[in-house]
């Protein structure tokens, strides 16, 4: 169409060259220290060793507040390692469904349940499933531009994943940092005046979020939160928004992340409806940030940076989901 056309031709020329001219150091720099996560005040990562079981795992996870973490193997003595993979609440979500299925019928489900979180993560399978890092080497006279890492990192081919994250080796082969989609969103952000009228251009123009004549996929409240996981990993999508029933008006969001912390005991909880697990896991509201199909690109981006979301619900006039703009849609419609 003719306003797809006209960005493509004109505001998409300032927003790739916002992204050339700004590499990945611009992009760390916008954090602030609340922001850095995985990374303590020492400066030392998150890092889990592939001896390491299951529960300590998802309790580091919740404790650093993120949902995926370098695989390791620590070298005798515990000083060097060797990164062998990554470590995700998906990857974990998957292996427990798949003990769960093994176990159905049976009584003793949290027995296998336990059984499961006591595995070691060696013994998970696909550890880079979730694509949500990638190893981007780099030294002081090449650091890479966030137009490149975008193309070559977070908008990759590789279905049906979407990358998230980027490793930042340093020159011994060890963790530098971590880059995430949300720190070039940030950037983006905090450089909107360059972007000229596609800053104002509103999200319906720029059909960034679900193709609005197709129905967003939805949950009804009363959908157990086992099935919601079993979904997400059928369907590889990493939410759902939750709603009275469909059409609905938006009641909350439940993705993969809620999986953080999870303890065996608590097994029975993944029968509850999703909208009771949810209270009784995630200290936070429930309701989530949304946007109107109206707003434009900047106040999404500045309800994105500012409440540190992946994703917002757009919404009608009734308050029901009618598409979703998440931080991958941003990338691709910058480049």
């Amino acid at each position: 169409d003719e306003t797809r056309g006209c960005f493509d031709t004109m505001d998409r020329r300032r927003s790739r060259a916002l992204l050339q001219q700004a590499d990945v150091e611009d992009a760390l720099r916008t954090r602030e220290d609340s922001q850095r996560k995985g990374k303590d005040q020492e400066g030392e990562f998150l890092l889990l060793d592939r001896e390491e079981t299951v529960q300590q795992a998802l309790v580091k996870l919740r404790q650093w507040n993120v949902i995926s973490a370098p695989l390791v193997s620590v070298a005798e003595g515990g000083q060097d390692y060797v990164i062998v993979g990554i470590v995700d609440v998906v990857v974990i979500l998957q292996g427990l469904v798949q003990d769960l299925d093994r176990n159905e019928g049976k009584n003793n489900q949290e027995g296998a349940v336990r059984q499961f979180f006591q595995k070691k993560l060696v013994e998970l399978p696909n550890w880079f499933r979730d694509g949500g890092f990638f190893l981007v080497p780099w030294n002081g006279d090449a650091v890479p531009s966030l137009l490149e890492v975008i193309q070559n990192v977070f908008l990759t081919k590789w279905p049906p994943w979407t990358n998230h994250r980027a490793v930042i080796l340093n020159e011994q082969g060890l963790v530098g940092d971590i880059l995430t989609q949300t720190d070039i969103v940030r950037y983006v952000y905090e450089h909107m005046h360059e972007l000229g009228e596609l800053a104002k251009t509103p999200i319906k123009e720029l059909q960034l979020a679900t193709v609005w004549n197709t129905p967003i996929a939805t949950l009804p409240k009363s959908t157990k939160a086992i099935d919601a996981f079993r979904l997400m990993l059928k369907e590889y999508m990493s939410a759902y928004p939750i709603v009275e029933e469909v059409g609905g008006p938006l009641l909350g969001n439940i993705s993969t992340s809620d999986l953080r912390g999870f303890l065996p005991e608590q097994v029975n909880d993944l029968e509850l409806p999703v909208i009771a697990f949810l209270q009784r896991h995630e200290n936070r509201a429930l309701v989530p940030i949304t946007c109107i199909e109206d707003d434009s690109l900047s106040v999404l981006l500045s309800r994105m940076v500012k409440h540190r979301l992946h994703r917002i619900y757009i919404v009608d006039g009734r308050g029901a989901p009618v598409g979703v703009v998440t931080m991958t849609d941003i990338l691709r419609i910058l480049v």
